[in-house]
């Protein structure tokens, strides 16, 4: 059998790497003995000359510092370059005019550059000087996610300074360096400022890791280009150390965060991560972590600056971080390094708690004043959740370890026509499951809730209780008595149900025979059908309902697979359905993955649809895609919500 051309390629290319690897050691080798033999074959007697050294950058951190410490050192002349004209004159007057210099220099301003080498020419005949050292440090950070931003501005800033910044300054001083590096025993020297961020990419910080990856390749090949010339470039991959930018990050981290758009501000779970961003970083100033001082970098270049050049070593990693951390992710397989990253480096987005497919997602409540009726909701024991958006707020009960629980929307709308009585056909009541009625109605009459009539009780012991909230729309409790209230009971402890607990929505029909097969052909299971001669008339007076006049035909309930909010079907006899004008004032929300494909189902089902699917802004969920369709005409609103499909 004959190998395959894939495994056959395969070995080819494994022994093509291997022979070049070999040849490419034996030659870098075999150059290295040679290179010293001439080396110490020279005249090494020291140079005289004084060595003019420019550093970029020194306004504050790693400039500053450096240009300060070499000035103390008496060894070299600095011309210290700075963006404000506060620190040139800071720097002056430290100085005695002769060995340290400072000039205004912005790098991204070809101007500046310009009088920049002038005035570095001008020194160098002046005080008979040559160009030892070039140490490219000015640089900026403007961390955040890529998505964050909304134009590449920032990018663009980010690579003017930190990239092209070091391309300016040493374009500009290149040829005044190329005059002498030959005639220097050690060669001159090109020191690049990196990080380790430009050897291993990190999340939320791209615009500074892309810029430091352009000066890391750019650096080795123009290290190759220079050596010719006696000119060593180095760079220089500092971890974290304790600089203003490393304290402005997470000022800034949130800074941009706050302008990002305000669809991927909702991705990323809105004032949630930037809470989560805040108390990552609060928690690590409270472990007492302590970074290394700016002097360890300054120290380093110092060295860089007087070593051999023999000794000197294309990149430095400096601080502990650099040399394990970062180090350990820029040598690992990429997917090994990504899941540490994924986990340490990164605050993951606030995942948003999504109502499932197939679900009651919300009940839609309209309320002419939002205000008024926040009152009446939060004291029956619903809690706001997140931030009111156009006149529009979602209310949850208590505090659920569930994964998701039905919440309540209210929505503002002052035009909304006059609630109908309780029977009225396309009417909706909404049933809270109490462990204790008379309790909670005592409760609430505390708060100033007086409930529409007295508690009412069935012979089986079942409890009702009613209320109208501001307009005049019904919340009933309802307790469970025996074995079903126990059972009831029981199964709200173990799923850590709240109390009071959202249990159904009730929805008053015309024609039971034609709203029942629609529910079922949306997938609502029955848990239960009662026909007039089994409805329980006991528990009409809680709604100032004649139990002796009433005759109720159906009454069903039903509920999505895996769903806990149960759906009320309910056709009146006497007083007969009827509509009043009020029937698309409420409606019921399923969350679904795909609404188009669901309105069609509704259809088919034989319901009417009202909305195609289109965008709407929701709290919490942001721009979501919503179709609705109605069960009778002009009646019982179903909305059918997308909350995965968003507008951004």
């Amino acid at each position: 059998m004959s190998a395959r051309p894939g495994a056959v390629a395969t070995v080819g290319n494994f022994a093509l790497f291997t022979t070049i690897s070999l040849v490419s050691i034996s030659l870098h080798y075999f150059k290295q003995l040679t290179t010293n033999k001439t080396r110490r074959s020279r005249n090494l007697e020291g140079d005289k000359r004084k060595k003019l050294v420019i550093i970029s950058g020194c306004d504050r951190g790693f400039g500053r510092q450096l240009a300060e410490q070499l000035y103390d050192s008496t060894t070299y002349v600095v011309l210290a370059l700075t963006l404000t004209k506060e620190a040139t004159d800071q720097l002056n007057a430290s100085s005695d005019g002769k060995r340290l210099f400072a000039i205004q220099c912005d790098v991204t301003s070809e101007k500046d550059i310009e009088s920049m080498k002038k005035y570095a020419s001008n020194l160098m005949q002046e005080e008979k000087v040559v160009l030892h050292t070039i140490v490219n440090n000015a640089g900026i950070a403007d961390p955040g996610d890529f998505a964050w931003f909304s134009d590449i501005s920032v990018y663009q800033k980010g690579m003017d300074v930190n990239f092209f910044g070091q391309l300016r300054v040493t374009q500009a001083l290149l040829p005044l360096m190329l005059r002498t590096s030959k005639t220097l025993p050690e060669g001159a020297r090109i020191l690049n400022m990196s990080s380790v961020c430009g050897v291993s990419s990190t999340p939320s910080n791209s615009c500074y890791t892309a810029s430091k990856f352009a000066v890391e390749a750019w650096s080795d090949s123009l290290r190759l280009e220079l050596k010719p010339f006696n000119i060593s470039v180095v760079k220089i991959r500092p971890g974290q150390i304790d600089t203003q930018i490393q304290k402005d990050y997470v000022t800034n981290l949130l800074k941009n965060y706050a302008r990002a758009p305000t669809a991927i501000r909702e991705l990323y779970g809105g004032d949630k991560y930037g809470d989560a961003v805040k108390s990552v970083f609060d928690g690590m100033s409270i472990s007492g972590i302590v970074l290394p001082k700016a002097s360890l970098v300054v120290d380093a270049l110092m060295d860089m600056m007087s070593m051999a050049k023999s000794k000197l070593e294309p990149y430095y990693w400096i601080g502990q971080d650099a040399h394990t951390l970062f180090r350990a992710l820029h040598s690992l397989p990429t997917a090994v390094s990504d899941t540490m990253k994924g986990k340490y480096l990164k605050i993951a987005p606030v995942e948003q708690s999504l109502p499932p497919a197939g679900i009651i997602s919300h009940v839609t409540i309209r309320v002419k004043n939002i205000e008024k009726s926040l009152s009446f909701y939060t004291n029956l024991g619903l809690e706001p959740v997140d931030e009111m958006v156009d006149g529009q707020q979602f209310l949850q009960q208590g505090a659920s370890k569930s994964k998701w629980s039905t919440m309540v929307l209210l929505v503002e709308d002052i035009t909304m026509a006059k609630r109908g009585k309780s029977s009225d056909a396309g009417m909706t009541r909404l049933c809270v499951y109490s462990k204790d009625v008379d309790a909670d109605v005592k409760r609430l009459s505390d708060l100033g809730m007086q409930a529409m009539a007295s508690v009412a009780v069935s012979k089986g012991g079942q409890k009702i209780a009613a209320f109208c909230d501001p307009d005049n729309f019904v919340v009933y409790l309802i307790q469970f008595s025996g074995i079903i209230g126990f059972m009831f009971r029981s199964m709200l402890d173990l799923k850590n149900r709240c109390d009071p607990y959202l249990f159904h929505w009730t929805i008053n029909v015309s024609d039971a025979k034609v709203a029942l097969p629609i529910f079922e052909a949306l997938g609502f299971k029955t848990l239960s059908d009662q026909n007039k001669d089994q409805v329980i008339y006991d528990l009409l007076p809680a709604f100032n309902v004649d139990p002796e006049t009433t005759v109720i035909d159906h009454i069903r309930l039903c509920k999505k697979p895996g769903d806990t909010m149960v759906a009320t079907l309910m056709e009146w006899v006497t007083p007969k359905s009827s509509k009043g004008g009020a029937e698309l004032l409420n409606s019921l929300t399923l969350s679904v993955t795909d609404v188009y494909a669901a309105l069609e189902q509704a259809k088919d089902a034989g319901m009417t649809i009202i909305q195609q699917p289109e965008y709407r802004r929701m709290p919490i969920f942001g721009e979501v895609l919503v179709g609705i369709a109605v069960v009778e005409e002009n009646s019982n609103p179903i909305e059918f919500c997308s909350f995965t499909n968003k507008k951004y």
